[in-house]
């Protein structure tokens, strides 16, 4: 048959992956302290630095790892050293159903350095990943929050947790749309009675196009009832962070993602 016509004729398939998330894993083999020492990049062991890494990688049929790529790093010696040691992570494969294995897709976590490791939840490749309540407060406080009617006022920020947040590859198509303008913006909003973000303000000076992504984005979320330190939600507001190169970089890298439009 002519190339031609088997050109023509031929459709590449995508295959079909789909996420299992950490708590559906369960691991029975992990780095150990040897296989991390070995594997610590020189220049951050000298300097006493920690650091993280987030990986993607597929899981095998006979319990292991396979295809990994980074989403996100501290730097780029920590993802390549995480790329090193991901391969000692195991599970036993009796314990999940065979067609739940293939084409599972596992995002894993790195720390590196403890105690002065970065915490992987710190690396922003997920939209919302950092958020935070923000309460105004009488006297000292975090950050300036000043309003018109209180110009002075300072605030303090509590570490936040969704009830309802978007992976990778519901963010994406919103991250591919930014191209430019700051590398971080932020929205500082109010939330309604079921928790969902309204009432937003951009923070950072948005482009357009911004400003559109974190529209969109904002209307994944609902807050938890309270912040990770009890504080209720009702008093304060919520204020996320936007890492437009680490956004982009995780999307593009993740199976999960829908292809780039031509």
């Amino acid at each position: 048959m002519p190339c031609a016509l088997l050109g023509a004729t031929a459709q590449a398939q995508t295959p079909a992956y789909h996420r299992l998330t950490g708590d559906q894993v369960i691991w029975n083999r992990k780095p150990e302290g040897g296989d991390i020492a070995a594997a610590y990049p020189h220049a951050a062991r000298d300097a006493e630095r920690g650091g993280a890494a987030v990986l993607e990688c597929l899981l095998t049929p006979k319990g292991g790892v396979a295809d990994c790529v980074v989403l996100a790093e501290s730097e780029p010696a920590f993802g390549e050293a995480s790329l090193r040691v991901v391969r000692k992570f195991g599970f036993d494969p009796r314990k999940a159903p065979p067609e739940a294995l293939t084409g599972a897709v596992v995002a894993i976590p790195i720390s590196w350095g403890a105690p002065q490791a970065v915490p992987p939840s710190n690396l922003e490749y997920v939209a919302g990943r950092r958020a935070y309540l923000m309460t105004p407060t009488k006297a000292g406080g975090k950050i300036a929050c000043g309003t018109k009617a209180a110009p002075d006022q300072r605030c303090d920020l509590h570490d936040l947790s969704w009830d309802r947040q978007p992976y990778l590859e519901d963010t994406a198509t919103a991250v591919r749309s930014v191209n430019g303008g700051p590398p971080v913006t932020g929205l500082l909003c109010t939330t309604r009675p079921d928790r969902q973000l309204d009432g937003c303000e951009p923070l950072g000076e948005p482009t357009d196009a911004q400003l559109n992504a974190m529209d969109q984005l904002a209307g994944m979320f609902t807050a938890k009832a309270e912040a990770d330190d009890k504080t209720p939600l009702a008093q304060g507001r919520v204020m996320l962070r936007f890492n437009w190169p680490v956004l982009r970089r995780a999307v593009d890298a993740s199976r999960l993602s829908p292809p780039t439009k031509p």
